[in-house]
């Protein structure tokens, strides 16, 4: 099928087993995971509710074609500019390296601490007269 064979007949006897064996083994898996049950619901559902579960359909539709249109639109506004991991990695470490620098270049600008200035102002020098 997949390299250009033509299309396999339900009714050809060539394909007659497979036919029924895959379409038995779809029964089971149905019967099995409920979807039968599911399935004839929804379409007890369209049948007595033709209108509302047109709305239904029809909203399912719109909400998901928005969506598509919304991520269309974040894709196309990114920024074109494609990062690696290196790339990140290296900026990070420079933003790193930056905010070290400011904060040692704001240090050197800090008035020096008041306990040397109490040290040398004290007349004593914290001797006792007895020394």
């Amino acid at each position: 099928m997949i390299l250009g064979e033509q299309m396999p007949d339900k009714d050809d006897p060539k394909y007659r087993q497979r036919y029924e064996k895959e379409v038995n083994a779809g029964r089971k898996f149905a019967i099995v995971t409920g979807i039968d049950k599911l399935a004839a619901t929804v379409q007890q559902f369209a049948i007595k509710h033709k209108k509302a579960f047109f709305l239904i359909i029809l909203g399912f539709l719109a909400i998901q074609s928005g969506l598509m249109i919304y991520r269309i639109y974040l894709i196309s506004s990114k920024d074109e500019t494609i990062q690696t991991a290196t790339e990140r990695q290296e900026e990070a470490v420079r933003e790193r390296r930056n905010k070290v620098s400011e904060i040692i270049n704001a240090m050197h600008c800090m008035p020096p601490n008041n306990i040397d200035n109490n040290i040398s102002n004290k007349k004593d020098n914290g001797h006792t007269k007895e020394d």
